[in-house]
């Protein structure tokens, strides 16, 4: 079956390794990357792991995960797709790292299904920022998404335009002026 996979991925889908170790001294938090991709059209990588559970969708009556997840229910799947959150905040600690997707290969008898997972990453952040109280650095160029999870919000057009929180920049008419009326409506109401 992973030979079935391996081969089916496009050309420009590069396989960079198996069972890649990685380690963050600070957290204390280490994992192995099953099979971490690289896209040569993009420049990105795509961490991969295969599972062969029997169901990753399996509950136990209606089970959460523990905080702050706990509104995600407490299965294989939603396990695997923290995990790779995890993954992608490590690999991201590499300057010049960039991850575009997270995938969870899960094989069956029958073949395998091919799961996008969502991105944790950004929760997990605001997670180390409130209990650990470290303060997280994070540069975007999706200020709607980065506005649900900063305290402070700076932004930066070769000089300094706006530095205070989200709401602040939502109703300042300064960036309402620097941005357009509609635009800023789509970044503050996450169009």
């Amino acid at each position: 079956l992973m030979v079935n996979f391996l081969t089916s991925l496009p050309p420009h889908i590069v396989i960079l390794g198996s069972e890649i170790k990685m380690y963050h001294k600070r957290f204390l938090f280490g994992g192995t990357a099953d099979l971490p991709l690289y896209n040569t059209l993009t420049n990105k990588i795509i961490i991969a792991d295969y599972k062969s559970n029997k169901d990753v969708h399996k509950n136990y009556k209606g089970q959460t995960l523990l905080m702050p997840f706990n509104y995600l229910l407490d299965t294989p799947l939603n396990k695997y797709q923290l995990q790779l959150s995890f993954y992608q905040l490590l690999l991201e600690q590499v300057p010049g790292v960039e991850v575009e997707a997270r995938k969870v290969i899960w094989f069956t008898d029958n073949g395998y299904t091919l799961y996008d997972c969502q991105d944790y990453s950004k929760e997990l952040l605001k997670e180390l920022n409130e209990t650990l109280n470290v303060t997280i650095v994070l540069i975007s160029h999706d200020i709607g998404t980065i506005g649900k999870y900063a305290s402070r919000l700076i932004y930066l057009d070769k000089t300094l335009v706006f530095d205070g929180t989200f709401d602040e920049f939502c109703h300042s008419t300064d960036m309402t002026e620097y941005f357009g009326y509609f635009s800023q409506h789509q970044i503050c109401w996450r169009h």
